[in-house]
């Protein structure tokens, strides 16, 4: 969860978006259940958002901007390094060098089953 002095920056670049100076002088006050505010809790932290913020959006039925998905480095890297075996082999054909067919295949079912293993690692 955001620190309070995040959240109420948070809320005030919203007031500002939304039109400057719009002051906001009504409260609507609801009684939720421990598992209902747990649930709503756990929904705003997951767009970074204050309650109070989250639930007007989703009353006012608002677009979400969500963070950024978390990188796991290291499969970004080796994805990079994936990429720049299939430049190496395409800059081969494309200029003609004679390539081993089967040395080929195996080269891509191996980079197949890597791209298949940071699919799942990056989705989990």
């Amino acid at each position: 969860m955001l620190p309070l002095y995040a959240s109420l920056a948070v809320a005030a670049r919203e007031r500002e978006r939304e039109g400057g100076s719009m002051a906001r002088e009504k409260q609507v006050n609801i009684r939720l259940s421990l598992e209902e505010y747990a649930r709503i809790l756990a929904e705003a932290e997951k767009v970074c958002m204050p309650i109070g913020t989250f639930m007007r959006t989703v009353a006012l039925r608002r677009r979400f901007k969500l963070p950024p998905p978390k990188m796991d480095v290291a499969a970004w890297l080796e994805l990079g390094r994936i990429g720049s075996n299939l430049n190496q082999i395409a800059f081969k054909l494309n200029a003609g060098f004679g390539l081993d067919v089967e040395e080929l295949r195996k080269e891509l079912v191996r980079l197949n089953r890597v791209l298949e293993l940071i699919r799942t690692k990056l989705l989990s």
